[in-house]
């Protein structure tokens, strides 16, 4: 089933007398302390910010999805902007919703906090949708099971720690089976030993897992990145993510012709366009799409399978609650990507009730046979967690948003 399909009153799974339309909205800001801060040279990131939505439509049926707000204010983007005009919507109807929420942001544009905003309100959707079908998403969307690869966000250094030691984290997930491992190299000193902390790396794992180095969009030319690179050829590298902002397609197509190091991008766009340009420049070996930012998944499935038809692979950007229905759906698609519960990276498990991850044995997953999106808030932390929270109900009534921890 594509994602275009528009939502029906008689879609299958309704039962007779069940109430569709979307009576309330919650959304709740959230930070969460980071024990060991993250950097990425010029960049470091010392907590982590999320927005959790719930959707909850007259018959009582609840949906939730939860998403990076890196600082923005999405949740203020719910209920102030987007949810006030899904409210009373029959919650099958996904192209009214999409049409409601675009002419409502017309003047604001479709992107950005708005993107980011949309796109967990539309999971939602999609989660309510195939909930009352009594199915997963991705069998909702006509994929097919199979054990899903994970790729591993391992690599980023720990405090005192030894570039043996590093190397030492990296091969033991190799040992558990996972076959893709991710590390930054953007925080290194210098280009020369950023590849020679690849090199070794790839020395201790091994020549069959595959490494991805991400330099969080470190560099500002084609020139600059490709004298740094000139020393990686070596290493292997599976892919180069992000080495520069997503929006020079040009230059990081010369990048790739004159470097011959694959590369990957498109983490966290709110821009359908933006990774168009990408694949329409030859920029990319890897487009990187993340469903919680992009605002739209039908625009993502067209991406998905313009990306498949060039050979270009799909990599999911983490959220991998998320991204494993699409991996099992779309053509394109061979893993998904996520942090793993036993580092400090990331925190967001720790908000939802039962984390992909807990489910993977030799770096592999089986299909979620939950209906929906098989995802759900834990509110109890959520509530924890909250630094501002707000409630929509229908009729229109906004609930005063509580801050530092309060709850409505």
């Amino acid at each position: 089933m594509s994602t275009s399909q528009s939502g029906r009153s008689d879609s299958p799974g309704q039962s007779p007398g069940s109430d569709t339309r979307i009576e309330a909205i919650d959304a709740w800001a959230c930070r969460l302390e980071l024990a060991v801060p993250i950097s990425f040279g010029d960049h470091v990131i010392s907590s982590r910010e999320y927005t959790a939505v719930r959707l909850t439509t007259s018959d009582g049926l609840s949906s939730d999805a939860v998403g990076l707000a890196r600082k923005a204010p999405v949740d203020l983007a719910i209920l102030d902007v987007l949810g006030p005009v899904l409210l009373g919507r029959d919650s099958l109807d996904l192209d009214g919703a999409r049409t409601a929420m675009r002419r409502s942001t017309r003047a604001l544009g479709m992107d950005g906090v708005i993107a980011r905003a949309a796109s967990l309100l539309e999971l939602c959707l999609w989660d309510s949708r195939s909930q009352r079908a009594g199915v997963p998403l991705w069998q909702f969307l006509g994929g097919a099971a199979r054990l899903l690869p994970v790729q591993v966000v391992e690599g980023y250094p720990l405090p005192d720690e030894s570039l043996p030691a590093f190397a030492d984290r990296i091969a033991h997930r190799a040992e558990q089976g996972f076959t893709a491992v991710k590390l930054e190299v953007a925080s290194e000193p210098s280009p020369e030993a950023a590849g020679r902390k690849l090199a070794y790396v790839r020395r201790e794992a091994g020549p069959d897992v595959q490494l991805i180095a991400d330099m969080a969009y470190f560099w500002e030319s084609a020139d600059e990145a490709v004298t740094a690179v000139s020393g990686w050829h070596g290493v292997g590298l599976s892919w180069l993510e992000d080495p520069m902002p997503r929006d020079r397609a040009s230059a990081m197509a010369e990048l790739r012709r004159r470097s011959g190091i694959p590369l990957g991008a498109g983490d966290e766009s709110t821009r359908p366009a933006e990774l168009a340009a990408l694949l329409d420049a030859g920029a990319v070996d890897v487009l990187r799409i993340d469903l919680t930012t992009l605002g739209d998944l039908a625009a993502a499935e067209r991406l998905a399978a313009a990306a498949d038809a060039l050979g270009v692979t799909v990599s999911p950007h983490v959220h991998p609650e998320v991204h494993r229905h699409i991996a099992l759906a779309w053509p394109g698609i061979d893993r998904v990507e996520a942090f793993p519960l036993d580092r400090p990276f990331d925190l967001l498990h720790e908000l939802i009730e039962h984390p992909m991850m807990a489910d993977v044995s030799a770096g592999h997953v089986a299909p979620p046979a939950r209906p929906g999106l098989g995802l759900s808030l834990d509110l109890a932390a959520v509530r924890r967690a909250s630094v501002r929270s707000g409630s929509l109900r229908h009729p229109l009534v906004y609930a005063t948003i509580a801050s530092d921890g309060g709850s409505t």
